[in-house]
């Protein structure tokens, strides 16, 4: 793996993961050059063993050099509806695609879509955005639009799924 996260599979054939210069910038502030040459700044290597790999922490704001992440999305209850609250990156927003999904049994998952108000299943409300918290991300905390007492056994699961 070489300083620009390419790699190659054997000597004869050559398979490259582009990085964005979004991530390499982010990237180069994390890890130092001899890091990075080794692979250790690479998208799916995991250098703090916090199960998260650098892509992940890169993607949700968090710390690649801190197994303690205060920065992993968190999940709760407000006024008896599901509410989650995760941070993106703000400086690379416009390449990076974060969607919410919701799940009622973790293997059938549905697309939910931002409705401020009401009550529509599949939807959601954003209840708090931090702006650029002088990182490079912001934390944002929706709120499922349905309470938990229109929900089927009022069991729900929610994600976030981000990717370039």
């Amino acid at each position: 793996m070489d300083h620009n996260g390419n790699e190659s599979v054997d000597s004869s054939v050559i398979t490259a993961t582009p990085l964005s210069p979004d991530f390499h910038a982010w990237q180069l502030a994390n890890f130092s050059d001899g890091e990075i040459a080794v692979g250790d700044g690479s998208r799916g290597l995991d250098l703090d063993q916090d199960g998260f790999s650098n892509e992940y922490e890169y993607y949700f704001g968090m710390d690649p050099r801190s197994c303690q992440n205060a920065n992993r999305p968190s999940f709760g209850v407000a006024a008896n509806h599901p509410v989650m609250t995760f941070r993106k990156r703000v400086d690379a927003s416009e390449g990076i695609a974060y969607t919410i999904q919701a799940s009622a049994d973790l293997s059938q998952w549905t697309t939910i879509t931002r409705v401020d108000g009401g009550s529509d299943d599949h939807t959601y409300t954003l209840f708090d955005d931090s702006g650029d918290e002088g990182d490079g991300a912001k934390t944002l905390e929706i709120r499922y639009n349905q309470d938990f007492s229109a929900i089927p056994e009022g069991k729900l699961f929610l994600r976030v799924k981000a990717e370039e």
